[in-house]
This record gives structure tokens, sequence and C-alpha cells, in this order.
């Protein structure tokens, strides 16, 4: 995979993040950090001192869903799929309901894809969103790195 398209939910913006816009010492050590959240039932402090992550394999593992937390407060959730995921799209797109309610209506990216839904609570700190936006793109990296290994000649290209 040479780029994935990388969809913000809240402004329908999408741009394609090219895979060597991340070092490889940057994935391996995000990768380290969701494997860490994954082997905790789900979560993982960050890096930066009051955020904890969130992760939850999906479908065949083939896709993620992530939610960023300041303290206690959910601030960014994302989803990234290697191919298409249909369920994980419905699911980002009744969190985006719930969260707001003026929602773009969009349909499911071309493969690979993340997209990330802005919650009320990152407006509080809103800086944030700077440092969040880069890791989505290392998370999404990392998680298709390890697909990309486990992927067969067999593996079709979608999940429920």
């Amino acid at each position: 995979m040479t780029y994935l398209n990388h969809l913000t939910l809240n402004t329908a913006h999408i741009r394609r993040s090219m895979r060597d816009e991340v070092a490889d010492e940057v994935v391996t050590h995000t990768r380290d950090l969701l494997d860490r959240a994954l082997a905790a039932v789900g979560d993982a402090d960050m890096p930066i001192p009051g955020y904890r992550l969130h992760v939850e394999s999906f479908g065949k593992r083939r896709a993620m869903l992530c939610t960023i937390f300041e303290d206690t407060d959910p601030v960014v959730t994302f989803g990234v799929a290697s191919r298409q995921s249909p369920a994980l799209w419905r699911a980002l797109r009744s969190l985006q309901a719930e969260a707001w309610d003026a929602a773009p209506m969009l349909a499911e990216p071309d493969s690979p894809w993340i997209a990330a839904l802005m919650l009320p609570a990152l407006m509080r700190n809103p800086a944030s969103g700077l440092w969040i936006g880069d890791f989505e793109r290392c998370a999404a990296w990392a998680w298709l790195a390890a697909d990309d290994k486990k992927a067969t000649p067999n593996d079709n290209n979608t999940d429920a």
C-alpha cells in the first residue's frame, strides 16, 4: 500500500496520506502502543500525560475502532479499514449522528481508509487536534502494516 484515504467526518475533508509520510520507527512504536492497548482489554496510556487510547479490533481484525480520551472525556474516535468494512462505517456514522446534529452524509471511502470523528470535548483543548491528527495517521499505518503481514492470497476485499 502506498496511500490511504484520511477522512474527517465532521467536515467531509479527505486527503491521501502517503506511506512515506510516517517513518518506519514511528509505525513500529505506534504498533507497540496498539498491541499494548489490545492486550490490556482495549486501553493504554498514551505518551502524552492525561491521554488514554482505547482500541477494538473490528470484523476479522482487518479493521479497528479507536477512541482517544483526555482524562475521562472522549475527544476523537477513528476507524481504520484495510478493506471495505460496512459494519465499521455504520458504527462511525452512528457515533457521528449521536455527537453532531448536522452531520454530512458521506459514503464509505475507497479502502484502505481512516475516518476520524472529532467529538465535542475536543473543543476544550483544540490545539490537541494537531497532534491527534498526526497520531491517527500513524495508528492507521501501524494497523495496516500488521494487516499486510497477515493477508493471504485468498482474502476477500470486505469485512462484515
